[in-house]
């Protein structure tokens, strides 16, 4: 998906047994729709349970949610939850060997300011030289990559930034690094918390809380843990701040997120080691994500599927990934379309060495417009969920 011509409908009807046909009408349903169809709609209790985890996985609502997406990223839970030893850095320090044995080239603190077509392929300018490129694959959000992309690609990416920009959402999060004893006494490392049914999700009133695994001195030294505290939140809301608004709203926020998850850990935070705390205007510093947005867009019936962005737009040797395109947010669902737009590129491979005869090296390089820090901070590394 998305279903771009014949050969894309042909290929998915032959996906479908006979006998499952009936099923395509779930396509049109949402989260909403069958509920309702099952009369447990008006439980509010279990809305309100199926709705933060629609908001964790599609970072949107029942009433929105495609069915089909929606149930999947619910049911993705039962394989467990869980947090990789190390956190980010140690997937980044197995990730990296792996594709430097490949091939690959990463450049880090490269800066990408613009993409423009060159003859074969591309050339991308950076703070740091200039590249050739005879594809590119770009792993930024689409409102990141129309802003430094060639021209044909910014005319087919403009009516898709128009069309999910209302759709943006933002994250608040909590970094701290705790004695051992603030986060004992519990079998369990992640939490799933909802506070008040009479308020709407974010800003703390649903929450997730993820704690290091017993042991993982990767994550932080002997005798501490690292606790990651997240909830959703809006865009509008911080932003055109004056700095000292920002910065009482902010402190509120994680006054907020630290009182609510001591309904799991009293003493949480009391003899903290590292405390750091994030908003959509760190996310817009450090990774410089349009306005500060995490987790991809918010999904419904009209963005994702059968009107989701393909990783390949129509333009020769320039693909996209990530959360933007389809299937959607998520490490799972990024990891699909990775896939996708490397069957994608492999599909090219025999046109490009043909237009490229005189050209013995075709150069490939994993670009990204921030400067990338692969070892963050052994107490406060973690994956992000958003």
């Amino acid at each position: 998906m998305p279903l771009r011509g014949l050969a894309d409908l042909w290929k998915n009807l032959n996906a479908i047994e006979p006998r499952n046909l009936p099923l395509l009408r779930y396509v049109t349903w949402t989260m909403a729709d069958a509920m309702r169809a099952h009369g447990v709609y008006s439980d509010v209790a279990l809305r309100t349970f199926i709705g933060m985890l629609v908001e964790d996985t599609l970072h949107t609502t029942v009433e929105e949610a495609p069915l089909i997406n929606a149930a999947l990223g619910i049911t993705i839970r039962g394989a467990a939850l869980m947090r990789v030893r190390g956190g980010m850095r140690e997937f980044w320090n197995a990730l990296v060997p792996c594709y430097n044995s490949l091939g690959g080239s990463l450049k880090v603190g490269h800066s990408v300011l613009r993409i423009e077509q060159a003859t074969p392929g591309y050339c991308l300018h950076t703070n740091k030289g200039s590249f050739r490129a005879g594809i590119v694959v770009s792993a930024l959000p689409v409102a990141n990559t129309y802003h430094i992309a060639p021209g044909p690609v910014k005319k087919r990416l403009l009516a898709h930034v128009r069309r999910e920009r209302r759709r943006l959402g933002g994250a608040l999060v909590a970094f701290l690094g705790v004695p051992e004893d603030e986060v004992s006494g519990e079998s369990f490392t992640h939490h799933q918390l909802f506070q008040d049914y009479g308020r709407p999700f974010g800003n703390g009133n649903n929450m997730f809380v993820s704690v290091s695994s017993p042991g993982d001195q990767l994550s932080a030294p002997a005798g501490y843990r690292a606790v990651m505290i997240s909830t959703h939140c809006g865009l509008e809301e911080w932003e055109n701040l004056s700095p000292e608004d920002y910065a009482s709203t902010k402190a509120a926020a994680q006054r907020s997120l630290l009182d609510y998850a001591r309904r799991v850990y009293p003493r949480l935070g009391e003899r903290a080691v590292v405390s750091r705390f994030a908003t959509p205007q760190t996310y817009l510093r450090f990774t410089r994500r349009d306005r500060g947005a995490v987790g991809g867009v918010r999904q419904t019936l009209w963005n994702t599927n059968l009107f989701a962005l393909s990783q390949d737009i129509g333009i020769s040797n320039f693909f996209l990934v990530g959360d933007s395109t389809w299937p959607g947010l998520g490490t799972v669902a990024c990891i699909v379309g990775s896939r996708i737009a490397a069957q994608a590129v492999l599909d090219n491979m025999d046109r490009l060495r043909s237009d490229a005869h005189t050209n013995d090296n075709v150069s490939r390089i994993l670009a990204k417009p921030i400067h990338t820090e692969l070892a963050p901070s052994r107490a406060t590394s973690g994956v992000d969920r958003t």
